[in-house]
């Protein structure tokens, strides 16, 4: 009979145990967020069913949805995602000061966060990504000196980037503000960080050069600031040596990729599509532990990519194809008729084609003209017919699948075809309501032997607003749409008269 006593005296215990305890604040303050984010329509409201009616700070459990732990009879991690909670969040909320984690992504709620969060000095870990919340950010989240990671993507903050409040959470690990319309540059508060390692702010509308305290990072593992509007050259991060992944694809950063990189024993992945960068691509920075690289989309030519192609081939996931135009040293051209016309893709091009298996295409008004190892095209004897808008292409036996384009270069032949220089028209005016042959058109050339055609052009929405009433045929304008002198006294039309010389 004693050892029964002494089982039933421990099971007692036990169960005393189990069922927590809130203070009634904290009570409050539950009742205050299921009131002011409709609560009623939740996805999921276990447990809070009756907390309008008859629910005590007495009935608060971890069985309660959201409530993740309760310890000496306080709520210390709340999470609550994807659970259709609307609304704004309460100030009351401030009262549940021994939070450490505080998880409410993926919901609808609006408005802004609460002064009252300053209250929350437990707080460690701060979730809110994927919801409707707007800035400003309050100025008391500086009290959360205990916080390490802030996750709050995908909100339309549309603030500048918050630096007085960032660079007073010294304890921070993690920052991700992606997809929040912060704007401004990103200042000089990173060695104010020293343990950060995850910083996440891409797509946003950050612009200017990075601050040098980001390349003194010495936790640093992601850098992700895509989709941006940053330039200047790319970060050295020098002292950064647990990089796992550089992402800053879609700014306009320029210059090459620093030889440091190659130093990032755990680098993993490098995104760098859509700048300007060029030059050179070390052969040590495909390290053992890189899988990724994407460079497409700048300026690398194949002097770049050749030497080190084998190794790009080794990568998991590689991109080095361009679409962009490559800009040239000149843009217009001219030459003397009757003597030579050349042109050199190799020095006119701003980036240096290299390359030791280039074949290269000429253009001329987007017709192909020349063909063949060499980046040069000549024209012996030029005359008026060699004038026009040229362009080159070039190619890669070794590096195949990419075609490098340039930028158009006008090309004019001194001597030869000039341009019309005015056109008439032998009839100005209609009668109402008239409908066929309007008049002759004739141009004013100072190249007597040249023959012109017409054609109705596109202008800026009022010297050509009647176009769609007019047809030509050779040189005689027809109204096809019976006019109101009414409601249009006057028509508008816009030509173009083309000598067939370019």
């Amino acid at each position: 009979m004693k050892n029964l006593y002494s089982l039933l005296i421990l099971f007692l215990v036990f169960t005393a145990t189990v069922k927590a305890q809130v203070s009634e604040q904290e009570f409050q303050a539950l009742k205050a967020l299921y009131n002011a984010t409709g609560g009623d329509n939740w996805t999921d409201r276990t447990g809070w069913e009756n907390i309008n009616t008859t629910a005590t700070k007495d009935d608060v459990t971890t069985a309660w949805v959201g409530i993740s732990e309760i310890v000496d009879g306080h709520i210390t991690s709340f999470r609550l995602s994807s659970n259709n909670l609307t609304g704004t969040l309460p100030s009351q909320f401030g009262n549940l000061k021994w939070l450490k984690i505080l998880s409410l992504d993926d919901n609808s709620l609006s408005g802004t966060i609460p002064a009252e969060f300053g209250s929350l000095s437990s707080l460690e870990e701060l979730t809110i990504i994927s919801n409707k919340i707007a800035g400003p950010l309050p100025q008391e989240i500086t009290n959360l000196s205990n916080l390490r990671s802030i996750y709050m993507g995908n909100n339309p903050l549309n603030i500048p980037f918050p630096a007085n409040i960032i660079s007073s959470l010294h304890n921070l690990t993690n920052l991700q503000a992606n997809q929040c319309q912060l704007s401004g540059v990103l200042p000089d508060i990173f060695d104010s960080l020293p343990v950060l390692s995850y910083i996440e702010l891409s797509n946003n509308q950050l612009e200017g050069e990075l601050p040098q305290s980001i390349n003194r990072l010495t936790n640093l593992s992601t850098l992700s600031l895509g989709s941006n509007q940053f330039s200047g050259n790319l970060p050295t991060l020098d002292s950064c040596s647990m990089l796992w992944e550089i992402v800053l694809w879609y700014n306009n950063f320029s210059g090459s990729i620093p030889e440091n990189y190659k130093n990032f024993t755990s680098l993993n992945n490098i995104y760098l599509t859509g700048n300007k960068l060029s030059g050179k691509l070390s052969p040590d920075l495909f390290t053992s532990s890189l899988k990724r690289l994407y460079i497409n989309e700048n300026f690398y030519t194949f002097d770049a990519i050749e030497p080190v192609f084998a190794k790009i081939n080794t990568l998991v996931k590689k991109y080095y194809s361009t679409q962009k135009l490559f800009p040239q040293t000149q843009n217009n051209i001219s030459a003397n008729k009757g003597e030579s016309l050349t042109l050199n893709a190799a020095n006119l091009s701003v980036y240096n084609l290299g390359g030791n298996n280039n074949r290269y295409k000429w253009f001329k008004n987007n017709v192909e003209v020349y063909s063949g190892n060499s980046p040069i095209y000549t024209v012996e004897n030029a005359g008026s017919s060699d004038a026009g808008t040229y362009h080159f292409e070039v190619t890669n036996t070794v590096v195949t699948g990419v075609t490098l384009k340039s930028d158009n270069i006008t090309v004019s032949i001194v001597g030869s075809n000039q341009p019309p220089t005015n056109i008439t028209l032998s009839n100005s005016s209609i009668s109402e309501n008239f409908t066929g042959n309007v008049g002759t058109f004739t141009t004013t050339d100072p190249d007597a032997g040249d023959t012109h055609t017409y054609s109705l052009a596109t202008g800026n929405g009022t010297n050509d607003k009647d176009n769609d009433k007019f047809s030509i045929t050779g040189n005689q304008l027809k109204i096809n749409h019976e006019a109101n002198f009414e409601t249009s006294p006057t028509l508008n039309i816009l030509i173009t008269a083309n000598d067939g010389n370019g």
